[in-house]
């Protein structure tokens, strides 16, 4: 009797869409925050540090890298609840294209190719918070995150350019 329960309630999990809580509490708030450190200071090492601009930019390079594996996760997770293999598909993107950038020999290049798919991510993100399948508070805390991220990756490749021409 309890494994035809315990299956019943498996079935009706992934059958029904997700109920998503209007508010996370202040822990993904902070957490989010503090994972911008990296790269606001990557940005700021390369002001005060010009001679070490090419082991920052990796390092940006490698954080962004292991960020966008991250958000790509989050959809893989989210697509568990579904029967949609597109968004499984989908959800590997982000970390493939991060992996890529992180063998590009010019740095600047894949900070832009980041910054791009960091852009893309959230505006797919954008058509899935209207279509319901991610919470709001989700997507208010990544246009703020992503901001961040972006402003961060398109002054280091300024800084890049202004120092090594």
């Amino acid at each position: 009797m309890f494994r035809l329960q315990a299956f019943t309630g498996c079935k009706r999990y992934f059958t029904q869409p997700p109920q998503f809580p209007s508010s996370p509490g202040a822990a993904p708030y902070f957490l989010g925050v503090f994972g911008l450190t990296p790269f606001i200071g990557s940005a700021v090492g390369i002001l005060y540090y010009p001679s070490s601009i090419d082991q920052l930019l990796y390092l940006e390079t490698v954080y962004g890298c292991s960020i966008l594996s991250f958000l790509g996760a989050v959809h893989w997770g989210l697509s568990m609840t579904e029967t949609n293999s597109k968004r499984f598909g989908l959800s590997v993107v982000p970390s493939l294209i991060g992996f890529s950038t992180c063998l590009l020999p010019h740095l600047p290049v894949a900070l832009m190719i980041q910054g791009t798919t960091f852009l893309g991510l959230y505006a797919y993100e954008r058509k899935l918070c209207k279509a319901q399948k991610i919470p709001k508070w989700y997507l208010r805390l990544r246009l703020g995150l992503t901001a961040g991220v972006v402003t961060s990756l398109v002054s280091s490749i300024v800084l890049d350019y202004i120092y090594n021409t």
